[in-house]
């Protein structure tokens, strides 16, 4: 089915978060390793935050997550605060973190999800438990993945077919959808799914109640629907309390939805159903929407976050928040930031991993589950 017209889901999720760490829970539950590394850093590609947990894809294939552990998702109350590798990945060229799943895009174009499985998110064509990664029935060429709370997408081949599972849809959906470059998928106030294309232009659907569709409306659209003014953009990122951010290629943010904590960067708190410009940034190469904060990374490595600040996910030492950006000390060599729920992680050009905020399931993955204020080591990395 073309994208034009589409029609397809939106939905809601859960507030669980997942990782599989069945093999190496005696380690971290007696405090794994010291938060503090040196120069032995594995080399790292991708960071990834879920709603309270992480994941990091290493240069090898194999992926590490860490952060509160569902029960309800292993069988078991352990929770690690450290990272632990994901069992049975050894090949993933991707990672996509949501609320309470997480998937790896596998090379040779397959996905293989873990984590809650309630509502068909795993895309196994059930909701049974599984307490390891399971492959996605149904995806064989995938170029993309993303992951919300309760259901995951790929984007598939030349053709560019994006296949959808979960929520009340227990097999991926296909319909193609022309020229896309990347998706992101969002939620947890609301779901929905974002496409950027090839253009620099960006679709989405799901829920609106905030403006978070960016098309200067408020109504919840269940088929495609053009972001209005954004025409060159390098990546989006949509949070999880119903904002999105745009980083375009001059280097400037945008930023749309909801805007209660400043979490769009235009110096208000006032929502807004069309993209508005994040105040002072010029320079930016990667942007990520949290729970109600952003952060984004500059050239040059610097990093500068703005929003809500209640458990200190700014990192600037404080729980004070901004409707502005603020620099976050002490972070001087960034490549990639990971907004969570109430935490952020931000990978290193020399393959560190420095997480800060929230920190009561061990999101931090410095062996405790204390809130930092200010940026803090994933141990080992």
């Amino acid at each position: 089915m073309a994208a034009t017209g589409l029609a397809v889901f939106a939905c809601g999720c859960g507030g669980r978060s997942a990782l599989d760490d069945s093999e190496y829970r005696l380690s971290s539950e007696t405090g794994g390793a010291s938060s503090s590394v040196g120069p032995t850093a594995p080399a790292t590609t991708k960071v990834a935050a879920g709603f309270n947990h992480n994941c990091v894809l290493k240069a090898d294939g194999t992926v590490n997550c860490w952060g509160h552990d569902d029960p309800v998702v292993t069988g078991n109350a352990v929770s690690s605060n450290v990272p632990v590798p994901v069992n049975g990945i050894s090949s993933a060229v991707d990672i996509a973190a949501g609320t309470s799943s997480s998937c790896a895009l596998i090379q040779g174009g397959t996905v293989q999800c873990w984590g809650y499985n309630g509502l068909g998110q795993l895309g196994t064509g059930d909701t049974k438990l599984v307490t390891g990664p399971v492959q996605v029935i149904g995806v064989s060429n995938a170029v993309d993945v993303g992951v919300a709370g309760s259901f995951g997408c790929a984007l598939e081949g030349a053709d560019r077919v994006l296949q959808c599972w979960g929520s009340r849809t227990f097999n991926p959906m296909s319909v193609q959808f022309p020229n896309a470059a990347t998706i992101d998928c969002w939620g947890s106030k609301g779901a929905g799914t974002f496409v950027l294309m090839n253009d620099g232009t960006v679709m989405g659907w799901g829920f609106n109640g905030s403006g978070q569709l960016g098309d200067g409306s408020t109504v919840t659209s269940n088929w495609p629907v053009g972001v209005n003014g954004i025409t060159q953009a390098q990546s989006v990122s949509g949070g999880f309390m119903g904002h999105t951010c745009a980083g375009l290629a001059n280097g400037s943010v945008k930023c749309w939805g909801a805007n209660g904590f400043g979490q769009l960067g235009d110096g208000t708190t006032s929502n807004r159903a069309t993209p508005v410009d994040v105040v002072g940034i010029s320079t930016a190469i990667a942007v990520s929407a949290g729970g109600s904060h952003t952060c984004a990374v500059l050239q040059g490595g610097s990093m500068v976050c703005w929003g809500y600040n209640g458990t200190g996910q700014l990192g600037i030492g404080s729980t004070q928040g901004t409707t502005l950006p603020v620099t976050v000390p002490g972070i001087t060599s960034a490549s990639m930031p990971a907004s969570g729920s109430a935490h952020t992680c931000v990978l290193g050009t020399d393959g560190t991993v420095s997480c800060w905020g929230a920190n009561p399931m061990g999101q931090l993955g410095n062996g405790t589950t204390t809130d930092s204020w200010v940026p803090v080591r994933v141990s080992g990395y």
